[in-house]
């Protein structure tokens, strides 16, 4: 639950889409979130421990531990830590079916934010 609270919250922030519980995507309004750095930071922790969990429980390859590095990926973005973020997109984007297109769309979108925030450093 954790995970997609964060995932509505990230995307509302990151990606300026508001994702419904039928898993649509509509533009959302600008929004920040209402937490500072250092508790992003620690979200990011937990996101890592909650992936490594899920990793344990259902393989590294399991969609369930995609979804999750998204997430972190989202976060890390928002902190602006290129590298990081670079790194769970990849992570994400290796497990998540490329037959989901709402996974698709969102990464492609991820990765454009990504790669916007690494220009302007």
């Amino acid at each position: 639950m954790v995970v997609k609270v964060w995932l509505g919250a990230l995307c509302r922030v990151v990606l300026g889409v508001a994702t419904g519980i039928d898993g649509g995507m509509e533009p959302a309004a600008p929004s920040e979130l209402p937490i500072g750095r250092l508790q992003l930071m620690e979200v990011v922790d937990m996101l890592v421990d909650i992936a490594r969990a899920r990793a344990t429980e259902h393989g590294p390859s399991a969609p369930c531990v995609g979804d999750v590095a998204f997430v972190a990926a989202l976060a890390l973005i928002q902190l602006q830590e290129v590298e990081r973020a670079r790194e769970q997109l990849a992570a994400a984007r290796a497990v998540l079916p490329e037959t989901d297109l709402r996974h698709v769309k969102l990464l492609d979108m991820a990765g454009v934010m990504l790669d916007a925030v690494a220009a302007v450093e």
